[in-house]
């Protein structure tokens, strides 16, 4: 069993500045709490959404309500938690 803790933030950047390097799975929620997507990074958000990438998405969902929730899980397992979250 694999308890998920997340941690919520109102944009990208500020989600992929908590978990640095670490690996993770992470969502996009909407303001009806849809998720809108779901998605791993083994590497970290730092890697995944390095240079201006990270500023984009948050620029894509400016004013829009959307939060974003990362959790912490290991490398080898996020691919396996992703498949079970979608």
């Amino acid at each position: 069993m694999v308890i998920l803790n997340w941690s919520r933030f109102s944009s990208l950047i500020a989600g992929r500045n908590a978990v640095g390097p670490n690996a993770c799975v992470y969502a996009q929620r909407d303001p009806q709490g849809c998720a809108v997507p779901v998605s791993k990074a083994g590497g970290g958000l730092a890697r995944r959404y390095h240079g201006g990438t990270g500023y984009a998405l948050d620029a894509a969902m400016h004013q829009s309500g959307n939060l974003v929730f990362v959790a912490l899980v290991p490398a080898e397992l996020c691919l396996a938690i992703e498949e079970a979250l979608i």
